[in-house]
């Protein structure tokens, strides 16, 4: 119905002689300037301070009306509802950044058309005049809970005696009190609890008590039916901003005020009592007691609301929004008196029958803590409530029997995260609740908010319809998980049922009841982590772990279900590994005795037959000639041979400790075979000469034996005929491998050096005699190393170490006859260099990283023959023998960028170990210059090597390997089937946008670190690294670190950035070192893993 505003009667105007200026502006009245009343507060203004026909916008029209009373009358009148319960949002700045993705909008297949979720909603709108429908059903299981629950709660206080009064009174407040949909969430809000002295402890009183005294003792103390009004705004009278005005003036203005007030409160509202937040003038306040109203001053703010949501009585901000017709805003009730125990005065408003909107408990504390007795009657009323909705929920699934103690809680943590299509949309975030409170909220009203606004687009920036996200609840070792579905049926109400995840078997669909609407939803959700089991009446499954809810309406649905949660744990176990390299060791050391064995029965035949020709060639004309050449000959064999014999004999006697030892041993045995086969060739040699004697005068040509000497070992000097193909021979090459020639004498170890092996090259310098007398400070015996170690990291040097050795001399040979014997015995000629920059550093480092130098020695002595470009660089990786470390062979000027910040590098790794700062850089145990020339062949290689730790070592082949950046721009995915390490979009597809959940502790260590590391590598002006990440997904272990931190923003680098940027259409990957060590941070702390601990 419109409003109509009925202005002021005339004889309550004030009268001209009171006023001789303006109310306002203060222009005194003049011939020129005429008076003129306000018809709504009867004070005098000039034409200027007051309008006429004014038209509000419902079209009613205004007689002539002052400035204050006009923004009176379009102040709306203040209601007693409060809002609706609040749901959780998440702002633009926890959402995630995503490009726009063509092939999301063509697989968007939601039907949307003509379908209005919301008009379907308003048959099951409720204001808060329409309180819940239905009654609370209790129960023995019920009663049990309360009188459980209340003694726990009491016992604390020792009132045990207090249980049975105390669960009367909860169980009278639940029932009175019925809240409507629009209601908040908490009763407490409805409920007041004051002491006052009772029969018995405590009891519930259907209405509002508070202390108070009347604003006179002359007005009435009882009225039965009272007419109430609530005023919050002033009743005074106020000169506003006049600064000097007449006393004699003043009273006169303020007595013909009085009367206006007191006339209007009279005649046209007719109330019996009023409350009011503030204060009354005294003259006022005697004539409202002369006429019989009760007037109740400085009534709290809250006192009034409750009063407002009882008696009906709208809450008006000033007197003058009293003249609104057809507007009921006096309140009424069954009783007001008020009654005065002690010297305190309380105030009882006795509701209608009809009334369950709020109450009072009152109680009577004896030897009880008043404070304490209040927060367990506040905590007591919300938890009996929600165990009451939560029967009538499970009422519907047909449940009956449940132990509610074991789904007793009162608030709950989760982890909370949207994700959209695969995509996070929202990063995780904590959310707490208070199920009843105020930042709680029902499940009707989630329900409601999630199918109304299911088509609309998601406030964070992927700017896609919700209908397409997914909302995760984690807690503990599960999450719960809300999608939305369309679905075959329409239904025109809220419609719910629940399907079994193992059996498929369903329960009726039913109408979603007002009671379960107000059950609350964070409390739902709580159930389903719960360690109570609930078998459902349908299957014997568990009703929340294997069921999915779903509540439909439309052709929409709401789907709510839980899902295990794989918890993580970080695992670094890089240790040193015997049984890889024990396996590798039995392996060669079996392979020695085996082709040691089997050259041994091959050559015994060879030098038998080569005894048996030479015997055969001999007669009496040349037996004295060629006598003494052939017998040193076959002498020279016959000690090779036993040379051969004798050392493989002593090698079987040996028991060598590691695979060092047994290249040694190898190539003692290759240069002993190499004697007896340059003697066998060279026997054949002079027998073939002595055979091919025809004409006289190679018959006078003198015999000469063709084998000499060269770098102390046999070389021949006749053309190889390898008659007996032992140069071709499976165990002879198994003893020629690599560059025998590269050895340490006196030393009882060697490492198999191969001119394509870098990482063997490596370690024959760090095997040098040289070596060993530079690092003899780090001996292990040493008791000071670790100080040693410290010192050094902390004031690390250019300091350098140089090796440069060869196998042997490629010049000084009599022949190139000669020279190719040689070479096809003992292989090309190769010299090699290698500069190890900061070895002192690296050395201490791999003395606490690694274990003893004959251990990283033994990893680094052969590296694996496969090859590996792992990522879009062109670096190339190998693994040592043992998988223990990395090789990486790049560029010089990422080499040169890495020496130069190495100083600082040593310090951070040095605060790492020795001062336990986090840390997660993978460690650079070695940088190396590596330059081999082949003088045989007159080729020349260099590189540049860092040695690094291997994080998948030790892990099965099955697990997951992510490189990841922190962005998840589309250049950041490796197609299926190709070997490159998978990056940033795989993992987001394979985690299905969702972050990996950790331990408590392990995530605060990984922030730690990632904190850390990201700030060194900003302070070095570094950019374009990344995380290594392992996922061992049979065991749920993870390891990682930061790797590749060896490139600096350079000029060349901002161009390409730049460069990126313009032409291309995503953010590039490589940006100023303060932005990416931003973004690292934001990815790795945020986006990419989380705890719900």
């Amino acid at each position: 119905m419109a409003k109509k505003v009925i202005p002021l009667a005339k004889s309550n105007w004030m009268p001209d002689f009171n006023a001789k200026a303006c109310y306002k502006c203060e222009k005194n009245f003049n011939s020129f300037r005429r008076r003129h009343h306000c018809r709504y507060c009867g004070l005098l203004f000039c034409a200027s301070c007051s309008k006429s026909n004014v038209i509000l916008k419902n079209g009613d029209k205004l007689d002539r009306i002052c400035e204050k009373c006009l923004t009176v009358l379009t102040m709306p009148v203040t209601k007693n509802p409060l809002p609706l319960a609040q749901y959780p949002y998440f702002p633009k700045d926890n959402s995630i950044y995503q490009e726009e993705d063509p092939e999301d909008a063509a697989t968007d297949t939601i039907n949307d058309t003509n379908i209005d979720l919301q008009h379907l909603f308003n048959d099951i709108e409720y204001s808060h005049e329409n309180p819940e429908q239905g009654d609370f059903a209790s129960s023995e299981d019920i009663e049990a809970y309360l009188n459980a629950r209340c003694k726990e709660n009491l016992k604390d206080a020792n009132a045990q005696d207090w249980t049975e009064s105390l669960s009367h009174t909860i169980a009278d407040v639940v029932k009175n009190i019925k809240l409507s949909k629009k209601d908040a969430m908490d009763l407490n809000k409805y409920l007041r609890i004051v002491r006052f002295p009772v029969e018995g402890k405590c009891r519930f009183f259907k209405g509002i008590v508070f202390k108070r005294l009347l604003a006179s003792k002359w007005m009435p103390n009882k009225i039965r039916d009272p007419k109430i009004m609530i005023l919050m705004g002033s009743t005074g009278y106020f000169l506003g901003e006049k600064n000097i005005v007449s006393m004699q003036k003043l009273i006169d203005q303020e007595k013909n005020f009085t009367k206006i007030f007191v006339d209007l409160i009279k005649n046209t509202i007719k109330p019996n009592v009023i409350l009011l937040e503030k204060s009354m003038p005294y003259p006022i306040i005697e004539e409202l007691s002369r006429i019989g109203i009760a007037v109740l001053l400085n009534v709290k703010k809250r006192t009034l609301k409750l009063v407002s949501r009882l008696t009906s009585a709208k809450i008006l901000s000033s007197i003058n929004q009293s003249f609104y017709q057809n507007t009921e805003f006096l309140g009424s009730c069954i009783e007001f008196w008020t009654q005065k125990i002690g010297s305190t005065v309380y105030c009882f408003f006795e509701a209608n029958e009809s009334s369950t909107q709020c109450g009072s408990v009152l109680f009577n504390p004896i030897e009880v803590d008043k404070k304490i007795l209040k927060i367990i009657i506040m905590k007591l009323c919300v938890q009996y409530r929600s165990v009451l909705l939560e029967k009538n929920l499970l009422c519907l699934y047909s449940m009956q029997k449940v132990n509610y103690e074991e789904f007793h809680s009162s608030g709950s943590c989760f982890v909370y995260v949207s994700t959209c299509r695969g995509k996070m949309c929202s990063r995780p975030k904590i959310h707490r609740v208070e199920y009843y409170s105020k930042n709680g909220k029902s499940l009707g009203d989630f329900i409601k908010y999630s199918l109304t606004n299911a088509l609309q687009k998601c406030e964070n920036s992927c700017n896609k319809k919700i209908f397409n996200h997914t909302y995760y609840y984690f807690k503990g070792k599960g999450r719960v998980i809300i999608t939305y579905s369309q679905i075959q049926c329409q239904f025109s109400t809220l419609q719910i049922y629940r399907e079994c995840t193992v059996c498929s078997k369903k329960s009726e669909t039913q109408k979603l009841s007002d009671l379960a609407w107000k059950f609350s939803f964070n409390k739902f959700i709580d159930n389903f982590f719960q360690m109570g089991h609930i078998e459902h009446q349908v299957c014997a499954h568990d009703f929340y772990k294997e069921g999915n809810f779903v509540f439909a309406l439309a052709n929409f649905s709401v789907n709510i279900y839980y899902e295990k949660t794989d918890q993580y744990s970080i695992s670094r176990n890089t240790q040193y590994n015997s049984e890889i390299i024990n396996s590798i060791f039995q392996d060669n050391w079996s392979n020695l005795l085996q082709s040691g064995k089997e050259f041994l029965l091959e050559l015994k035949p060879m030098k038998d037959y080569l005894f048996k020709e030479s015997f055969e060639k001999f007669n009496e004309k040349n037996c004295l000639e060629d006598g003494p050449i052939v017998n040193s000959a076959i002498r020279s064999i016959e000690e090779s041979f036993m040379c051969v014999e004798e050392n493989y004999n002593r090698i079987q006697c040996e028991n060598p400790q590691d695979n060092l030892e047994i290249e040694s041993f190898k190539k003692e045995f290759f240069f002993n075979i190499s004697k007896l086969i340059i003697n066998l060739e060279g026997s054949m040699n002079l027998l073939d000469i002595i055979t091919e004697r025809k004409s006289s005068d190679l018959e006078n040509q003198s015999l000469q034996y063709p084998v000499g000497l060269y770098h102390n070992l046999p070389c021949l000097l006749a053309p190889i005929t390898n008659k007996f193909g032992l140069l071709n021979n499976k165990n002879y090459l198994y003893f020629k491998q690599g560059l025998p020639g590269f050895y340490h004498k006196d030393s009882r170890f060697s490492i198999q050096v191969d001119e394509e092996d870098s990482l063997s090259i490596i370690a024959h310098a760090l095997s040098s005699h040289e070596y060993y007398d530079a690092m003899e400070e780090y001996d292990d015996g040493n008791e000071d190393v670790y100080e040693k170690i410290e010192s050094d990291l902390l004031g690390a040097q250019d300091d350098h170490f140089m090796f440069n050795d060869e196998n042997y001399d490629n010049g000084g040979f009599e022949s190139e006859l000669q020279k190719e014997n040689f070479r096809s015995i003992y292989g090309d000629s190769v010299s090699v260099k290698v500069v190890a920059y900061f070895y002192k550093q690296f050395h201490g480092m791999r003395h606490y990283a690694v274990g003893t130098h004959s251990e990283f020695l033994l990893s680094i002595s052969q590296a694996q023959k496969e090859e590996m470009h792992l990522g879009k660089s062109k670096a190339l990786f190998k693994c040592s023998v043992d998988d223990r470390f990395i090789i990486k062979i790049i560029g010089e000027r990422q080499f040169r960028m890495f020496t130069d910040f190495a100083p600082n590098y040593f310090r951070h790794t040095c605060k790492n170990k020795f001062y336990n700062m986090p840390s997660c850089l993978v460690k650079v145990l070695g940088a190396y210059y590596v330059q081999v020339k082949n003088h045989s062949t007159g080729k020349t290689r260099q590189e540049w090597v860092l040695i690094n730790e291997n994080l998948a070592y030790k892990q099965p082949k099955t697990c997951l390997i992510y490189d990841l950046k922190g962005t998840i721009n589309k250049r950041r995915k490796v197609q299926e089937g190709d070997e490159k390490t998978k990056m940033d979009l795989n993992f987001v597809e394979y985690m299905k946008g969702l972050p990996i959940v950790l331990q408590a502790n392990d995530k605060k260590f990984l922030d730690a670190e990632i904190w850390n590391d990201t700030l060194f590598l900003y302070q070095q002006n570094i950019i374009d690294y990344s995380i290594l990440l392992i996922i061992n997904t049979e065991k749920n272990l993870l390891n990682y670190g930061i790797i590749d931190y060896f490139e600096q923003y350079t000029f060349e680098r901002a161009i390409e950035s730049k460069y990126k940027s313009v032409v291309g259409s995503e953010i590039p990957t490589i940006i100023y070192p303060k932005e990416y060590k931003s973004r690292f941070r934001q990815h790795l702390i945020q986006i990419y893993f989380m705890s719900v601990e």
